[in-house]
C-alpha cells in the first residue's frame, strides 16, 4: 500500500497506507513559483483521495492537459503490479511513462481468461489496448481447448465493440513452476489465435522475452520484482512503439 508523490514529474516522496487508515500527505513550499504536484495511489482495491487542502496563500489552478492517447492493459496479479515496491515502478506504469500515454490497469489478482471482460476495456476508449493472461488458467491446469477458446472468444467480443484498434494478447510470464500442461502450452495458443486472425491490428506479445527468465526477475517464479518490471516495461516500449 505504497503511494507516490511527484512534483513536476519527478518522485519527492512515498507514503505508505494502512489497510483501514488514510494518511494526510504534506508537500512542503520549495520557493516561488508554479509547481505540478501530482499523487500516485498505491496498488489497491479501493483507494479513495479525500482532497486539498493548501496554504491560505497559496493558489490551485487547473494543470497541463494529460496525453491524449490512451492505452488500456488487462490481466492478472502480474499486471496489475501486484509486486511492485511502489506504483510508479510497475510495468504498467513504466510503460506508459516511456511511451507518454496515458493508462488505464484494468489488471487484477486471480483473473483467467474465463472473468475477463471486454467492457473493461471498451468503456474507456483505447487507441491500444493489451491483454496477458494465462498464469492463473495454467495454476488451474484449463484444458488448452478451452482457454484458447475464451481468448478468441474475448478477441471476438473486442473486435465487435473496437473493430480496428490494435492490440497486443500474450500468454504467460516466464514461470519456474510446471505442470502437465506447461506455461509454454498456454503461451502458444494464444500465438496460434493470433496468427489464425491474420490481421494487422491483433499482435503476439512474446512474453517469454520479455525479462530474464530467473527469480533474478521473478523472485517468487511468478510476479516480477522491479527489476523484472523494468525488462518488461522496455520490452513492450520497444514492441508497440508509437501509439
Amino acid at each position: 500500500r505504497v503511494g507516490a508523490i511527484l512534483v513536476n514529474g519527478v518522485e519527492y516522496s512515498t507514503f505508505t497506507m494502512s489497510a483501514t487508515t488514510g494518511v494526510e500527505i504534506a508537500v512542503p513550499v520549495m520557493g516561488s513559483g508554479t509547481r505540478l504536484i501530482e499523487a500516485v495511489l498505491p496498488i489497491s482495491s479501493h483507494v479513495e483521495f479525500l482532497g486539498i487542502t493548501k496554504l491560505a496563500t497559496g493558489t490551485i489552478s487547473e494543470p497541463t492537459a494529460r496525453p491524449t492517447k490512451r492505452l488500456v492493459i488487462v490481466g492478472d496479479s502480474i499486471t496489475q503490479g501486484f509486486t511492485a515496491s511502489k506504483p510508479t515502478t510497475s510495468w504498467a506504469y513504466k510503460l506508459a511513462e516511456s511511451l507518454g500515454v496515458q493508462i488505464v490497469n484494468c489488471g487484477f489478482g486471480s483473473a483467467r481468461i474465463s472473468n475477463i471482460y471486454n467492457d473493461d476495456v471498451a468503456q474507456y476508449a483505447p487507441d491500444v489496448a493489451m491483454l496477458i493472461i494465462g498464469y492463473n488458467d495454467f495454476y488451474d491446469q484449463t484444458a488448452l481447448a478451452t482457454f484458447k477458446s475464451r481468448a478468441q472468444t474475448w478477441l471476438g467480443n473486442f473486435r465487435a465493440t473496437l473493430p480496428t484498434t490494435r492490440v497486443y494478447m500474450g500468454g504467460p510470464f516466464w514461470t519456474g513452476n510446471t505442470n502437465t500442461l506447461t506455461p509454454a502450452m498456454y503461451r502458444t495458443q494464444i500465438s496460434d489465435l493470433v496468427t489464425a486472425e491474420a490481421d494487422a491490428n491483433t499482435i503476439y506479445v512474446d512474453t517469454l522475452s520479455a525479462a530474464t527468465n530467473s527469480t533474478g526477475s521473478f523472485p517468487d517464479s511468478v510476479h516480477p520484482n522491479d527489476a523484472g518490471a523494468a525488462e518488461i516495461a522496455t520490452f513492450l516500449d520497444t514492441l508497440v512503439g508509437t501509439i
